[in-house]
């Protein structure tokens, strides 16, 4: 049975990868259900090789708790956000460009949807689909 259900989440990974809707595409269309492959016991959300530890080395992340209570903690945030938008320089056009690109029709969206990570550009859901233990709710430019 477990090889079984191996193969059917196999199977609408790919379906949901080959539809190139992506996450928002799911929400656009008003699904009446969460797919299954978004579903997943919370054991699995604990894994520790869950994909949420590559974000975290891939990405630069920054904890704005606590920031309207500590002068110094807010200096502090303020101080990582300068250098990464020095470093990254991505904040208020990357946002704008995402916005952008979810307004358009799904077709022209669909131009960009690809795991190919030769292309300058690429948009999709979960950069590690096929390898996190479980799908997470995003897409990804």
């Amino acid at each position: 049975k477990e090889s079984d259900s191996r193969k059917d989440r196999k199977s609408e990974l790919k379906a949901f990868d080959d539809s190139k809707t992506s996450v928002k595409g799911i929400v656009d269309f008003a699904a009446d259900r969460i797919p299954q492959i978004f579903i997943h016991e919370l054991p699995k959300l604990s894994d520790k090789s869950h994909s949420s530890d590559l974000y975290k080395s891939v990405f630069h992340v920054i904890d704005f708790q606590g920031i309207d209570k500590d002068e110094s903690l807010r200096c502090h945030v303020i101080d990582k956000v300068r250098d990464s938008c020095q470093k990254w320089g991505f904040f208020s056009g990357n946002v704008d460009s995402l916005r952008r690109l979810h307004e358009k029709d799904e077709e022209l969206k669909q131009e960009f949807y690809s795991r190919d990570e030769t292309r300058s550009v690429t948009y999709n859901s979960n950069f590690d689909l096929y390898q996190a233990p479980a799908a997470n709710w995003r897409d990804s430019l």
